[in-house]
């Protein structure tokens, strides 16, 4: 009997200890809450120091027309731990230099950009990771005008945002900072991507990831409520991302209120890099109004 006992007591510390390895496994797995990162496509065979590339960003920063883009408070970021700029070799990193698989095939010139790729050796990677939320997004300030900064001091000609899966010309980051250097601003940071499924399709964000938010799809659409589907999905995550919450939100379009929820944020596994929620909308419609 006590042998029996025994028996079943190392089973359960066993199970225990399985079970405990497994959530930490899983719990390890998940991915960051905040992640910016850019390659930016070079032949430089090292990045700018940070003595130059602080100069670039604040004492010569061409973006000024609203003010200086990059101060003390953004500034900080250079030296937190969080934030990373390396160089990353196309022999060490083939993945890295094939915009056919890293890019969304979106862009009317992406072949062109991948051929500006296909001539270069090295990406200088500069990134921004948490695993906790932060109170405002000076990081995301820096860390666009760091890749800008490095674009231009090591003479790219393409970059690619990662969260966002969008490949550019340099020249393209640079005008648009040159518009308006306010650089945590959504349309600059987030698209709006649709995908074809067998029988619907699909609406989806990229680059919400940025503000620790997670990217929002609507799934099953069908085809001809495409316009419709990238519509919502776009305003909601566009007021997602200027509240810094996924609270429920009301977005009025094509005649029609609609509210829109979302689910329980989950890694997006291999459609998305981290995390992901889906979107629920529905007509709005004043009490005793017919379906």
């Amino acid at each position: 009997m006590l042998i029996a006992l025994g028996g079943l007591l190392f089973l359960l510390v066993i199970g225990g200890a399985v079970r405990l390895l497994l959530r930490r496994r899983t719990e390890g797995a998940k991915p960051p809450l905040v992640h910016v990162e850019f390659w930016v496509y070079t032949n430089d065979k090292q990045r700018p120091d940070d003595k130059e590339l602080m100069t670039r960003l604040v004492m010569e920063n061409p973006h000024r027309k609203k003010g200086p883009p990059v101060g003390d408070k953004e500034g900080l970021t250079m030296n937190d731990a969080r934030f990373h700029i390396g160089l990353a070799k196309r022999e060490r990193n083939p993945y890295l230099f094939r915009p056919d698989i890293i890019a969304d095939g979106e862009s009317a010139d992406l072949l062109e950009v991948a051929a500006l790729v296909g001539e270069t050796a090295n990406a200088i990677r500069v990134q921004f990771v948490s695993e906790v939320p932060l109170k405002d997004r000076a990081y995301l300030q820096f860390v666009t005008h760091a890749a800008d900064a490095v674009a231009g001091l090591c003479d790219a000609p393409a970059v690619y945002d990662v969260e966002a899966a969008k490949l550019t010309r340099a020249d393209e980051l640079y005008d648009k900072l040159e518009a308006d250097n306010d650089a945590t601003r959504f349309e600059l940071q987030v698209r709006t991507v649709w995908e074809d499924t067998p029988d619907a399709g699909r609406a989806f964000t990229r680059g919400m990831a940025k503000a620790g938010l997670p990217d929002i799809e609507m799934v099953q659409v069908p085809l001809d409520h495409k316009t419709l589907a990238r519509f919502l999905v776009e305003s909601a995550a566009r007021e997602c991302w200027e509240r810094g919450s996924m609270e429920p939100v009301e977005v009025e379009g094509f005649g029609e209120v609609f509210r829109v929820e979302f689910s329980e944020r989950r890694p997006g596994l291999s459609s998305h890099r981290g995390w992901l929620s889906t979107m629920h909308a529905g007509r709005k419609r004043p009490i005793g109004e017919g379906a």
